[in-house]
């Protein structure tokens, strides 16, 4: 009979080592899991604060063009309301300037017995009615509208006496065209009797 050898405690001993290995290589891969989770969810952390960064820049530039974007467009309605203010104060200035021209030129149409008391303006007509004391005097003030530059094509719409104080007078009414420089410039207007003289 050959011998016999007992070899429990070698396949025991074999086993505990074999247990003991495979505890120790959980541990590690738990051990670098573990670490290799925390730097994943640092680095998850980061680039997430990064984006939530890179978010509120954006947002905060959003914010700042509508904001500019706003005041662009209040801006431009004001520059936009200046800028009709402006062409409206200089259409009134040129036909200031054309209402003074055309006044001191019908001051020269008057005559020791005539006067103009009421002018209207429209457009590139002018419609003048005033008070004379013959016809002659009413015949020189269409006289003087003939020899004015500004004025062409005087015409005596209609004329009528009237008593006033013991005296006739005439009213009349005349038309004229102006010139065409002075068409572009002109506006519906009364003149007044002090305004006319």
């Amino acid at each position: 009979m050959g011998m016999q050898f007992n070899l429990l405690p070698w396949r025991e001993a074999k086993r505990q080592e074999k247990v003991k290995r495979n505890k120790v290589i959980l541990i590690v891969f738990s051990l670098l899991g573990f670490v290799l989770g925390g730097i994943n969810w640092w680095w998850e952390k980061m680039v997430l604060s990064d984006y939530q960064a890179a978010l509120s820049m954006l947002e905060q530039a959003n914010e700042d063009i509508s904001s500019q974007c706003h005041q662009k467009e209040q801006l431009d309605k004001l520059k936009s309301q200046l800028q009709q203010q402006m062409t409206t104060v200089q259409s009134l200035q040129v036909k200031q300037l054309v209402s003074l021209y055309l006044l001191e030129s019908l001051k020269q149409v008057n005559t020791e017995y005539s006067y103009l008391s009421k002018v209207s303006l429209d457009g590139g007509k002018i419609v003048l009615r005033g008070l004379g004391k013959t016809d002659k005097d009413i015949a020189q003030i269409i006289e003087k509208l003939q020899k004015n530059p500004l004025y062409q094509k005087p015409h005596l719409l209609h004329i009528t006496a009237q008593p006033y104080l013991d005296k006739i007078i005439r009213q009349f009414t005349i038309t004229a065209s102006l010139k065409t420089a002075f068409k572009n410039h002109t506006q519906s207007s009364i003149l007044t009797d002090k305004e006319a003289r």
